[in-house]
């Protein structure tokens, strides 16, 4: 089956997160292997610790040790269940980031019996830098190489350098997908518990969304303050709170206009309401910028991203939250740009040459010439 691997520029985009989000998503049998030289994060944070970490990639690796040269056979006792079906299992990683050091040697091996496995492979590799410790061979063999990424400045200059690394490695950019993850904010609700004017600020009911990042100081306009003596008198706090919002709203449609970025977040096909953060980039620039493909974009989803980071929270209705959701979109598009191109056609056998005096039966669907027994129209006539 094929393999997927995973990377990240650094700075906690949430490549794991997103692996288990794509695994719990998957559309058929899938393992999701912690093949990060940093050590795993899913028995600590998805399991809370309810789960023996017992064997797992520092067993497969010690198993490459004493084999051949093949782990197909020793994989299958590594595994741990990641779901109750039995159709999602997972390859805990590495306990002590210590033990990097030792893996150096065995990654070629392990990448060649995950490559081997009777599913499809999802390789968290985390954080890719240059040194022996990198799983390099795990992204040789995979058939699609992902970077996760947050659309921001500093993740797009920190995966330039690792991108170049990445596809030195892969000898071009063909097997080289990005994925935008945290692209849109979610909606914030403050209400006022005391009365206006004992120095707390009202936003109303009328505060329903912000942007990720507020644009900059100069697009904001002058709000609050006391007014001037003598001055007209303060409106009540309900109509403040209203022309506050309505001026912030027009501040940041008006930045986004001015900054030539769509107004809703990638991914979302035209249908978010949020607009664009300040700190936010559209997918088209990061894609033309780094010269990568974007195979996708995942929403900013805290809820389900704690949920499967650190364990806490409801695991009732995950399937329709929009993280999952998302996943499932970029999982169906990673299949099919991993999946190889299919075999040409063989070439149809040429038509047998027609007899004379016998028209052919494609002529009847020429259009090009006159139709028999009406005269050609001649260029600048009547049309009628």
């Amino acid at each position: 089956m094929a393999m997927y691997a995973l990377i990240s520029p650094g700075g906690s985009p949430g490549v794991t997160t997103t692996a288990l989000a794509l695994a719990l998503s998957w559309s058929g049998p899938v393992i999701l292997a912690e093949c990060d030289p940093a050590g795993g994060a899913i028995l600590a944070g998805l399991f809370a610790g309810h789960l023996s970490g017992s064997g797992g990639l520092l067993g497969l690796a010690i198993a490459a040790g004493r084999s051949d040269g093949t782990v197909r056979g020793e994989l299958p006792g590594q595994l741990a269940l990641l779901d109750e079906g039995g159709d999602r299992l997972f390859l805990a990683g590495l306990s002590d980031p210590r033990q990097a050091a030792g893996m150096t040697p065995a990654w070629p091996t392990i990448a060649a019996g995950l490559a081997g496995a009777d599913r499809d492979v999802i390789a968290d590799c985390g954080r890719f830098d240059p040194g022996p410790c990198r799983p390099a061979a795990v992204l040789e063999q995979a058939e699609l190489v992902v970077m996760v990424l947050r659309p921001t400045l500093r993740q797009v200059a920190w995966a330039m350098p690792r991108l170049e690394l990445v596809a030195q490695l892969l000898g071009g950019t063909s097997r080289l997908r990005l994925l935008l993850v945290g692209s849109c904010a979610p909606a914030r609700r403050r209400r006022d518990r005391g009365r206006a004017g004992h120095g707390r600020r009202d936003f109303g009911r009328h505060d329903r969304w912000r942007p990720a990042t507020p644009p900059a100081l100069g697009d904001l306009p002058a709000l609050g303050g006391p007014p001037a003596l003598g001055g007209p008198p303060a409106l009540p706090a309900r109509n403040m709170a209203s022309a506050r919002n309505a001026l912030y709203v027009l501040s940041v449609l008006a930045a986004t206009a001015r900054s030539g970025g769509p107004l809703d977040g990638p991914g979302s096909g035209g249908r978010s309401r949020r607009p664009y953060g300040a700190g936010n980039h559209p997918g088209r620039e990061i894609e033309a910028a780094l010269g990568i493909a974007l195979i996708g974009a995942l929403r900013f989803d805290p809820r389900t991203a704690t949920l499967l980071s650190d364990g806490a929270g409801r695991r009732g209705g995950l399937a329709s939250r929009p993280l999952i959701t998302d996943a499932r979109v970029v999982a169906r598009s990673m299949i099919v740009a991993g999946s190889p191109p299919p075999p040409p056609s063989p070439s149809s056998p040429s038509p047998p040459p027609s007899s004379p005096g016998v028209a052919d039966p494609a002529s009847r669907y020429d259009r090009s010439g006159p139709a028999p027994g009406r005269p050609a129209r001649e260029s600048g006539g009547d049309p009628r």
